[in-house]
Formats: C-alpha cells, structure tokens, sequence
C-alpha cells in the first residue's frame, strides 16, 4: 500500500527550504517592458512564484513559450505478489485546470492494462487517495477528501467496482491471511491504527471489521502487513506506565505478546512532534529490529534488537547531537545477512554488527536511496520521481534489489 504524495511530501518540503529565492528587482524591470495588461498579468504570476519559491524552475526566455502538455502523475499503487499489482494515477491539464483518474492493473508484473475507474476525486488539491492490494485480482481505493473519505471495492482487477462502507460494522476472532490492518493515510499521523484500534481490511469485500481480542495497550501504530515471519506488529503505550511498548500476534490475532521497550533518551521537549514516538518493526528469519522516530520530521531516536520474536529487546543504538545517522526514510531494512540498512536523503548507512554502529555506504549499492516501506510483497524503495517515472525498486530479502516499472499513461 503505498501513497506516493504523502510520502514525497517531505522531498518536496526540503526541495523548497533549498531554493534560492530570486531578486525582485529583475522581475519588475521584466514586467515594466510589457503593456500595462501584460504587466498586471505577470506581476499576479511573480507573487505567486515568490511564495512558492519556485522562480528557478519556472523562469523562461522572452520568446513565448510553448503550450504546456497534460501532465500524468500516479498517486499511489499495491502488489499482492510480486507479479500482482494495482496503480491509481491522474492526467492533468493546466489550461483547464481539470485532473481525470486512469487505474491499471497487471496479472504477470510486466504487462499493464488500463481499468475502469470508479468515481474518486484526483484534482491537484493535496487529497491522499490510496491503493490497497487485498488478492491478486481484488483491490481497494480510498477516496479522501476535504471531509470525506469514500472507498471502493473491485474483486476483478477494476473492470467493476462497488462502493463500501469505511466504518467497521462487524466483528471477527481472527485476522484473515490476506487481510490489511488499517492505517491513517494523511501526514502527520501517516501508520497511525484507525479508530486507535485494530481494524482489519477484508479480502473478500474491502469491508471493514474489528478484531474481537485488541491488544492490551493504548494502541498508536499499526503495521498493515506481517513482517517476514509472517508476525504482525503494532506498538503504542503501556497504559499504567506511559512506557513505549510493542506487540506481536503469530495467531492472528487470538493471542498478543506485549514488550515494553527498555528505557532510552528521547528528543529534547522543544523538538518532539505530534504523534511521537512512532515505533515500526523489521524482521528477519533471526532477529527483529524496532525503529523509534520523531515521525513528523523522521528523525531516528532509537533501535532496539530482538533475537527470541519480541520476547525481550535490548537497545543497540541512540541518537545524539552529531550522530549518524540522523533519520530514516520510511521504515530501516533488515538483510537476510544481518544487516540493517539506513537511508535518509541523498545517503545510506548500513550496521553489520547488530545496529551497534553504522557505516555510510560510498559508493551508495544497495538499497537505493529513496523512502523504504515493508509491503506485502517486501521492501519497496521510491524516489522522488517516481510518481512520474513509475521506476522502483523491490527486495524480498533486503540485499539484492530488482527495478520495477509501472508505465505511466500519457
């Protein structure tokens, strides 16, 4: 499940903090040479270019300037399985100012087919609508808007859909296989469980429900899939203690182990964010990893190793002034090696000695640079073209990286 404008929202925020902002000065002495219509018109586009500091890129010659060409951008997308996925995009045309939907779907990873698209809202307004892969031919797009959010339900790869009901209306013992647990999909609280509890998607319907047996813990994070083990994770407080703590089911849900997370030094007062802190866990066939962030500015706080599935952690890594690595795009990457992999933007940082120490990677190898995310399918790196590019790259066990393409309609 993945969105790519929440996610490439804090690329574009840090692309904006490093552009120069240009001198006023030359963009009036351009404006005074036009007639007093022109000049009206392109001091109105100058302001706005100011604010948005986007002078650099938007800068053109004096000749006129050809026409802009409709602009195709995917949103989100989903595998099931490697060779099973789903994409939801728009095409927009400035002129008119008008965004239209396309969905495609692929049965083999290489052949793409452009679907029907239900009613969903794409307008270039900062809306967060979602893919979610339930099955290799059914799917679920969220709709969100300004105060609504609708959800649609295709069993046929998107040649047909039916809308559905967001809210759980039922109740169930155990977490299907193929079912996703239901996250927040608008930053800040991006992997925050909905409702502050445990809800599971189905994949017969893309209705929702409620797990009967809700861990013991005053729930904050959930992680949408099993991890390697096929484990599902989710974190948040114990309620006596305030202590960060995480827990784990291998039944689906009938029973939960429940860890707190040893003591550890957290941001100073004055930088923690909303929703910290946000606790995610990789894992491998030998170790299990739990990541503390400052997640509205992804700064790395803390790791902690487990070697017995959670039963007890022992904190290897903290963060102090000058320390790297300092953040953590999307979630680490745990090798079947034993490695653990850091990327934040423009490095990559690797720990071979249990995430007791790290190395930057130089030349950067693997995994490539971008936002990291566990998926269904294993971790998924995007960069910040890839809305446009459709170009990723896919690991199933966090050392060897295949690209993947998802052609992007004109």
């Amino acid at each position: 499940m993945r969105d790519l404008d929440s996610e490439l929202t804090g690329l574009r925020r840090q692309l904006h903090d490093s552009v120069r902002q240009p001198a006023t000065k030359d963009m009036i002495k351009r404006g005074r040479r036009r007639t007093r219509r022109q000049q009206a018109q392109v001091t109105a586009v100058i302001a706005v270019i100011v604010a948005l500091g986007m002078w650099p890129f938007l800068q053109a010659p004096e000749s006129a300037a050809p026409a802009v060409p409709n602009r195709s951008h995917m949103l989100s997308y989903d595998y099931f399985e490697i060779g099973s996925g789903f994409a939801l995009g728009r095409v927009c045309v400035p002129s008119e100012q008008q965004c239209d939907p396309w969905f495609m779907s692929t049965s083999d990873g290489q052949n793409w087919v452009k679907r029907t698209v239900p009613p969903v809202e794409v307008a270039d307004n900062g809306n967060f609508d979602r893919v979610i892969a339930l099955g290799n031919s059914s799917v679920v797009i969220e709709d969100y808007r300004v105060s609504s959010a609708d959800r649609y339900f295709s069993k046929d790869s998107g040649r047909t859909w039916v809308p559905v009901q967001v809210r759980p209306d039922t109740t169930i013992q155990q977490i299907p296989p193929d079912a996703v647990l239901e996250t927040m999909a608008i930053p800040p609280n991006l992997g925050q469980c909905r409702d502050g509890a445990v809800i599971a998607m189905l994949g017969e319907s893309g209705q929702s429900a409620k797990l009967a047996n809700q861990p013991p813990i005053e729930l904050t994070w959930c992680q949408p899939y099993p991890d390697a083990n096929g484990a599902r994770w989710v974190a948040g407080s114990d309620p006596r203690t305030r202590q960060p703590v995480v827990a784990s089911t291998r039944d689906r849900g009938l029973t939960w182990q429940v860890t707190p997370l040893p003591p550890f030094t957290p941001p100073p007062a004055s930088k923690i964010t909303s929703y910290y802190p946000k606790v995610t866990v990789v894992s491998t066939s030998t170790a299990s990893y739990a990541t503390v962030t400052n997640p509205e500015k992804s700064e790395l706080v803390a790791i902690f190793r487990s070697t017995d599935h959670g039963v007890s952690w022992t904190r290897t890594w903290e963060a102090s002034e000058g320390k790297q690595p300092a953040r953590v795009l999307g979630t680490p990457v745990a090798g079947a090696d034993g490695s653990l992999w850091i990327t934040q933007p423009g490095e990559v940082w690797v720990s071979t000695d249990g995430a007791k120490s790290f190395t930057l990677q130089t030349p950067r190898t693997t995994p490539p640079n971008g936002t990291i995310d566990w998926t269904r399918a294993g971790y998924l790196s995007t960069s910040a073209d890839s809305g446009t590019t459709g170009q990723f790259f896919l690991s199933s066990d966090g050392i060897t990286w295949h690209p993947v393409r998802i052609p992007v309609p004109e």
